[in-house]
């Protein structure tokens, strides 16, 4: 990691600090693509604040300057009692597992309590048994959608039978994510392509209508750049109608980041 970085994490960490009692703050640290070392130009840094008690906020986003240009900070805010509750849940028990797994620590209110809370939760990872309740939520929305999609092929509304079509490619695969053991989940953004691909192996008989509804069965080289043009105009377009609009000029508690997100420097320069 550069001395650059090195100094602007320093220095988020300290604002964090700066805006918050001491005492009230468990952990700083990166997480994400610069811890994994794999991080590129266009990546954000992802941060996380870890509280002792339960804060307002649950997120907050900011852009900064590294290396003369524009990117995204990102920080998650979440207390020590809410990681403990929520890893019961088997989807999350693998996100915050391999979220603090690999990481670059900021700040620690007393010597070793990362460590203490990465075991915690590695002790903590939820049998088979704990995965039905999510299973069964999953089969559930599989249900509603299957009666949406034939009311949508009925109609002849191809926007709904898209939609739906992928609402129950995903229920599907986190069925036998959930399902299998031995099928591991993606843990970053650049490994859900490869997460379905691993379905060749497991369950082969789901890959073709999966790929199908996940719209993987399109010739990329052909389809990638009207992709990236559409949803780069979405984006820019999107961003500039909240900024043009006068209600999210001014501080909301709670979200007081937003308006200075907004009204950012950097913004403009981002979007290009």
């Amino acid at each position: 990691m550069s001395d650059d970085l090195k100094t602007i994490l320093a220095e988020q960490a300290q604002e964090i600090l700066n805006q918050h009692n001491s005492s009230e703050i468990a952990l700083i640290f990166v997480n994400g693509s610069i811890a994994r070392k794999q991080s590129h130009k266009f990546s954000d840094i992802d941060m996380r604040a870890y509280f002792f008690s339960p804060v307002s906020h649950t997120h907050f986003y900011k852009l900064i300057k590294r290396d003369n240009r524009p990117v995204l900070l990102n920080c998650q805010c979440i207390s020590l009692p809410e990681i403990r509750e929520g890893i019961s849940n088997p989807v999350r028990w693998y996100w915050f597992y391999h979220g603090i797994k690999t990481h670059i620590l900021l700040y620690e209110a007393s010597q070793g309590l990362m460590d203490n809370l990465l075991q915690f939760v590695y002790k903590n990872k939820p049998n088979p048994y704990k995965t039905v309740p999510f299973i069964a939520e999953r089969v559930g929305n599989i249900l509603e959608k299957y009666y949406k999609l034939k009311a949508a092929y009925k109609a002849g509304d191809l926007i709904n039978v898209v939609r739906v079509t992928e609402n129950i490619a995903d229920d599907t695969y986190y069925v036998l994510r959930l399902f299998t053991p031995e099928f591991p989940p993606f843990v970053t953004e650049n490994e859900i392509f490869p997460s379905y691909l691993s379905l060749n192996n497991l369950y082969p008989e789901y890959v073709e209508d999966i790929s199908i509804c996940k719209k993987f069965t399109v010739k990329q080289n052909l389809y990638i750049d009207s992709l990236y043009n559409a949803g780069s105009r979405l984006a820019i377009n999107s961003i500039n109608l909240v900024r043009a609009t006068e209600l999210f000029k001014e501080k909301r508690e709670g979200v007081e980041w937003l308006s200075e997100l907004l009204t950012s420097p950097f913004l403009d320069e981002y979007l290009e």
